[in-house]
């Protein structure tokens, strides 16, 4: 205990972050699982002990709170606008379309539609809202079932990937601006954000939503760049930031306190929750638990393909029980999740590497000795 309770700077290499990416994607199908079922989150455990915020939306919040953290890190790394953005879209897109076509080509024909995809509309459409990073569309998947409108079927949890490849453009808009040399503006910018999704109205901004730009409510459009801003916020805070056990016993303090006081929610994750975050990923890092998911990291396929498993699950075997829909859908999204790594995200990741490392190696070539 004494040596978990000595104060650690947060920012070397020794960190948790890959089993704590993992342990969110599955506290979303926990979330989702009775939702999926019943068509409400009425048995959802968080919803029902707080009567605001679920598992799935707090796990949801931890991912742009790391991601936050780890972008502005890579943002404040790279060489260079265009590597940034060579390796952000590395490492979203190619996933993101293998999911999507896999929902497109395999996930509706068995969810009880049929996929006219020589259609131009249809092609072109499809084209579009991968481009754009939207859930694949289609019209009358899983008939009978709740969530079966066009644009949730086949991947209802897939409407956070714009949200986030939109926070990776807000990180370089903020670089480029000169704001992460003037830390507390990015706090000051997040805490605006958090308290904008608790009061500006609906109305105001819902065309972009329901969509048409971005899914999900409207005060997602503050909530989730609120959130990201928060882990930048730990970022540039990092050289003076202390994380021990004993802050984190306050800060679940803090946290159970403010989740079932809605004004408050959002703020509560976003202090008293990035503590716990860090926290575990700063001591964790220490642990062998630490190398779980670190140099394989499955969470992003695991959260891309657990959507339409369960679907497909709660499909067939509608009369199973809750906890053996919940459990083979863990069991199999983490296969997709491995295979993802493996075929799809790997690869790419590893080309990527190799682009850059050729780049920095001819431009050596033709500087010459310094």
């Amino acid at each position: 205990m004494e040596l978990a309770d000595r104060p650690k700077r947060f920012g070397d290499h020794h960190n948790a972050f890959g089993v704590l990416r993992l342990f969110l994607a599955a506290l979303v199908i926990v979330s989702h699982t009775p939702e999926l079922i019943d068509g409400s989150p009425n048995r959802e455990v968080l919803t029902r002990l707080t009567g605001t915020l679920s598992f799935g939306g707090l796990a949801v919040f931890g991912f742009f709170i790391v991601s936050g953290y780890l972008i502005t890190g890579s943002f404040v790394q790279s060489s260079s606008l265009a590597s940034f953005f060579k390796k952000r879209t590395a490492r979203i897109y190619p996933a993101f379309i293998v999911s999507s076509f896999v929902c497109l080509f395999a996930v509706a024909p068995l969810a009880g539609t049929q996929l006219d995809i020589g259609s131009p509309r249809i092609l072109i459409g499809s084209i579009v809202r991968i481009a754009i990073l939207a859930q694949p569309r289609v019209e009358g998947a899983f008939p009978g079932q709740h969530y079966n409108d066009p644009i949730s079927a086949l991947n209802g949890a897939a409407w956070t990937i714009q949200y986030e490849f939109a926070c990776y453009a807000l990180a370089a808009l903020l670089g480029i601006a000169g704001l992460y040399r003037k830390r507390a503006g990015v706090a000051l910018l997040a805490l605006i954000l958090l308290i904008a999704a608790q009061t500006v109205p609906a109305d105001a901004v819902n065309a972009l939503t329901k969509g048409r730009a971005f899914a999900g409510a409207p005060a997602f459009l503050f909530k989730l760049p609120g959130m990201f801003l928060t882990g930048a916020t730990f970022y540039l805070y990092r050289d003076c930031l202390r994380l021990t056990v004993t802050g984190s016993i306050f800060a679940a303090a803090g946290l159970c306190i403010t989740l079932p006081i809605a004004p408050l929610t959002d703020i509560g994750v976003a202090v008293f929750g990035g503590y716990l975050l860090f926290t575990a990923a700063r001591l964790g890092g220490d642990t062998l638990i630490g190398r779980i998911n670190d140099r394989n990291d499955i969470s992003y396929g695991l959260y891309l393909y657990a959507w339409p498993i369960e679907q497909l699950l709660i499909r067939y075997m509608d009369s199973a029980s809750l906890f053996l829909i919940g459990t083979m859908t863990l069991l199999l999204a983490l296969a997709c999740g491995w295979a993802s790594w493996l075929i799809v995200e790997r690869p790419v990741l590893l080309w990527v590497k190799r682009q850059r490392s050729a780049t920095s190696h001819r431009s050596t070539e033709l500087s010459g000795p310094s």
